[in-house]
């Protein structure tokens, strides 16, 4: 028989979304107010380094901007200009969140067609992989080698979030059904399966990190490590909470900056040790804004 090459399907195969304007739906700023938030970004401004490249092979220059604003969320302006021309030209609008640590072994990126964003897919050591958008991936393009180990700074904004659910499963086959009966058995010679009909397993102290259809967006199940209330956008209150993704604790396993609005939780207040589930947008960078980068200090183990 002869052995045919199989091409790895894409992470973002049938998944890809180019586009943001779900944020401002979920930050409830309409359309016709960006022009408020734009104008204040511009005089208030603290720019990045002017990336080297030119955009899609011409010679505009692009920058970015965000205000001086002292918290861990902010708004990202990027704008295009043709040297031969006076105006700028908005490109995107978009946020940075102050993001938690996370090295991850880079597997797949996808550049946006605006020359701003991407996705990128990694994956943590013996762990699962994880799909986000990358809001500086034009000048971070350099760091994504595929099969690379990358430190990504992860956040994620909450699109729904509230206290998990116990739900609780009764198995009497399986794999885990299995390796229960044999234990069971052995520390019970005199017992048969007939003793053991079933095994009882509970959601309660479970957490789950499971793909949408979209890109970047994900059902969870997660773990509250650490709460802190901000208010970054004027009247918006909002929760920055560490939250543990996957596994017992953070070494080794995804943790994440997740961002809540206090008007979304229907009068629940997150508490350190509570247990959440809902839908994220993960977002990542490979570096961050000077001041917002995590020190020893945050680094939960």
């Amino acid at each position: 028989m002869t052995k045919k090459n199989v091409e790895k399907e894409s992470s973002f195969e049938g998944k890809k979304d180019e586009a943001l304007g779900d944020l401002w739906d979920w930050l409830n700023i309409r359309r016709e107010d960006l022009p408020h938030y734009i104008n204040y970004i511009a005089e208030n401004a603290f720019s990045l380094t002017s990336a080297k490249k030119p955009l899609f092979q011409n010679p505009y220059k692009l920058s970015q901007v965000y205000p001086r604003w002292p918290v861990d969320m902010r708004f990202l302006l990027t704008t295009t200009h043709d040297p031969k021309k006076e105006t700028r030209n908005l490109n995107s609008f978009c946020i940075l969140m102050r993001g938690y640590p996370n090295i991850l072994k880079i597997t797949e990126v996808f550049p946006w067609k605006s020359g701003v964003e991407g996705y990128v897919s990694g994956s943590l050591n013996d762990g699962p992989s994880v799909d986000f958008l990358a809001p500086l991936f034009y000048r971070e393009e350099d760091k994504y080698h595929i099969n690379i180990w990358v430190t990504v700074y992860l956040s994620a904004i909450a699109l729904k979030m509230q206290p998990a659910s116990e739900e609780i499963f009764n198995f009497s086959d399986g794999e885990l059904y299995e390796i229960m009966l044999k234990d069971f058995l052995k520390e019970n010679p005199s017992k048969t399966k007939k003793d053991f009909p079933h095994i009882r397993v509970s959601t309660k102290n479970m957490t789950a990190f499971l793909p949408t259809e979209t890109t970047s967006l994900y059902q969870y199940r997660a773990k509250i490590l650490r709460v802190l209330q901000m208010d970054p956008f004027e009247d918006i209150e909002m929760h920055s909470l560490l939250v543990l993704l996957t596994g017992k604790s953070p070494k080794n396993s995804l943790t994440i900056n997740l961002y809540v609005k206090k008007s979304d939780l229907n009068g629940y207040t997150p508490q350190k040790g509570d247990f959440i589930e809902g839908i994220l947008w993960m977002f990542g960078t490979t570096h961050f804004m000077t001041g917002a980068v995590p020190t020893s200090n945050d680094v939960v183990e």
